[in-house]
């Protein structure tokens, strides 16, 4: 074969090996041009676990299961309900006292709840400063718990989209959330 040969062979073909490419470039233009935007936000946290002050070598296991239980337990408590309430207290207070809040808010839910904005803050506020978590037992904090569902600041809807992790073999905790919104 030569080179003549295959050249009058692609020539007779150009318009198929010229159109197949399109069509793949139309398609994955259209096909990602509706997609949902999401941003992903990342964060490092070093936690002074594996730093050994003095070397012991004859309880050297011991150590190890103790930096794997110091690891296991920052994880767990950066995903535990009342970490994430006090995050999405955060949130929503955000959102209640900025002119440009991470979700819109909708003023016809608070008012179908029939409670104010200063109650809700004052509310979150009190949340915050004790650590509690709001009580779907009483009605008011019901109410507030309700539109914090609505915003989707609960603490399983903020779980959902959170990622917590060791970087493995570091002492690095690497910590990912994923958004609509690129600021949040």
């Amino acid at each position: 074969m030569d080179l003549n040969y295959i050249f009058i062979k692609l020539m007779r073909h150009k318009w198929l090996i010229l159109f197949v490419p399109v069509i793949a470039a139309v398609i994955t233009f259209f096909a990602t041009y509706f997609l949902h935007k999401e941003y992903q936000s990342t964060a490092k946290l070093s936690t002074g676990f594996t730093i050994k002050q003095g070397v012991n070598i004859d309880d050297e296991l011991g150590d190890y299961r103790d930096v794997i239980v110091g690891f296991n337990n920052m994880i767990e408590m950066m995903r535990s309900d009342v970490i994430l309430a006090q995050v999405s207290y955060k949130l929503a207070l955000h959102d209640l006292e900025t002119a440009s809040p991470f979700r819109i808010q909708n003023d016809s839910v608070i008012k179908e709840l029939n409670i104010s904005k200063e109650f809700i803050r004052n509310e979150l506020e009190s949340k915050l400063d004790s650590t509690a978590i709001l009580s779907r037992s009483d009605e008011e904090e019901f109410k507030v718990v309700e539109l914090l569902k609505q915003y989707g600041y609960l603490s399983w809807q903020i779980r959902e989209k959170l990622s917590v992790t060791r970087n493995s073999g570091t002492d690095y905790i690497s910590i990912g959330y994923t958004s609509e919104d690129p600021y949040l």
